[in-house]
C-alpha cells in the first residue's frame, strides 16, 4: 500500500510489494487498502492471524489475487520448493500454533480454550532455499541467512501468492468486505481506533472508503454507509460501527425478528423471542452472522441459554467467533 492512500505504514508490506504490478489501476490505494482492512484497525496494534487470514487475503480475492496460507514443510528439501517464484512468497511466524483443535464433546464444564488468534511475529521474503540454510529479505530488501534450525523457530508458514484470470464483482466485494469490517469489530472492539482520537489516520481512511464506494447512489444501505463516513471523519467509532450493521444486516435481507436480534441496543434486554433469533444465529448463521450474533449474546449472560450458546461458541472454529463469545463484552 502507497502512502497516499493511507498515511500509516502497512502491517503487510512485503505482500502489497509483491502484488503490486498486478493491483488493478482502477481501484484506488484507499479502496484497496478498504477491501483488505487495512483501515479498520487502530493504529500502533501489532497484527494478529486473522488479520491476515480473514481481512487481507479475502480482500486480495476480490482484486484477483489468490493468498494460500500453507504449513512448511517438514522436509529441508521441500522448503526450497516454495523459494524463487514469481512475485515471492511471504513468510509468517506466529506466537502460537494456529491449528485451533476441537474437543470431540463439549458440556458446561469444559474448560475454556484460550483464543488462539496469535500475533504475527515475523515477516520475510522468501528467497532462496539452499543446503548452507534459507535466504530471505524484509520489507526494506535487506537480505539475510539463517541456518535451518533458527529458520524454524522463526517461522512456521509461507502465504503463496498467484494472480487469477478473473476477479470478483466490485460491489460483491465491496459489500462482503463491510461485512468483514463489522464482523472483525463484533470480535476486536477493543482493537478499534480509540473513540474520539482524531489523529488516527484510520479514521479519516475509512471515511474516505465508505464515501467513495457509495458514490452518489441514496437507498437504504448507502445512506447508512454515508453516516458511518461522518462518524468516522469525527471519530465517533460506535455511532460509525453501529451504521456498519445497520448496513450489512440490511443487505442480508433478513427476517425482521432475526435483523432486530442483532442491532437492539446492547443496554437494552433482549426478549424471549428475538434471544432465540439471536442464538439461532449463532449457532447457524454464516461466520460474519455467528460473530455478530455471539457479540449480541455477550450482554445476554445472565440468561442460562444464551450462556450456555456462548460457552459452545468458545470452542467454534473460527477465531472471529471464539474472539466475539468471550465471557465479557469488552
Amino acid at each position: 500500500m502507497t502512502e497516499e492512500g493511507n498515511a500509516r505504514q502497512s502491517d503487510f508490506r512485503l505482500i502489497w510489494q509483491s502484488v503490486a504490478h498486478v493491483m488493478p489501476a482502477a481501484y484506488s490505494p484507499v479502496c484497496r487498502a478498504g477491501l483488505m482492512g487495512e483501515i479498520v484497525r487502530g493504529s500502533g496494534l501489532s497484527p494478529l492471524a486473522s488479520d491476515l487470514t480473514h481481512l487481507f487475503m479475502p480482500g486480495m480475492a476480490a482484486l484477483g489475487i489468490e493468498a494460500r496460507l500453507v504449513p512448511l514443510p517438514q522436509a529441508e528439501t521441500d522448503i526450497a520448493l516454495y523459494s524463487g517464484r514469481s512475485g515471492g512468497n511471504i513468510l509468517f511466524g506466529f506466537a502460537a500454533p494456529l491449528e485451533f483443535a476441537q474437543p470431540e464433546e463439549i458440556d458446561d464444564a469444559t474448560p475454556l480454550p484460550r483464543n488462539d488468534d496469535p500475533q504475527i511475529t515475523a515477516q520475510r521474503l522468501f528467497v532462496e532455499a539452499t543446503e548452507n540454510g534459507v535466504r530471505r529479505e524484509n520489507a526494506a530488501g535487506d537480505a539475510g541467512w539463517e541456518d535451518a534450525a533458527t529458520f524454524r523457530a522463526r517461522f512456521s508458514h509461507v502465504l503463496l501468492l498467484d494472480r487469477f484470470a478473473t476477479k470478483v464483482l466490485r460491489r460483491v466485494g465491496t459489500r462482503t468486505a463491510l461485512h468483514r469490517w463489522s464482523a472483525w469489530h463484533a470480535a476486536y472492539p477493543d482493537r478499534a481506533p480509540r473513540e474520539g482520537d482524531l489523529a488516527d489516520p484510520v479514521c479519516e481512511s475509512a471515511a474516505a472508503f465508505l464515501l467513495e464506494v457509495v458514490g452518489t447512489r441514496r437507498d437504504f444501505v448507502s445512506n447508512r454507509l454515508r453516516s458511518a463516513a461522518r462518524c468516522f471523519e469525527a471519530a465517533r467509532i460506535e455511532c460509525a460501527y453501529g451504521h456498519l450493521r445497520e448496513a450489512g444486516v440490511a443487505a442480508y435481507e433478513l427476517p425482521a425478528t432475526m435483523a432486530q436480534a442483532l442491532l437492539t441496543d446492547p443496554s437494552l434486554p433482549l426478549s424471549d423471542v428475538l434471544r432465540r433469533e439471536a442464538i439461532y444465529l449463532a449457532r447457524a448463521g454464516t461466520p460474519v452472522l455467528k460473530t455478530l450474533a455471539a457479540r449480541r449474546l455477550t450482554y445476554e449472560r445472565h440468561q442460562l441459554d444464551a450462556r450456555k450458546t456462548l460457552h459452545q461458541l468458545r470452542f467454534d472454529p473460527d477465531p472471529w467467533v471464539r474472539a466475539a463469545a468471550r465471557p465479557e463484552p469488552a
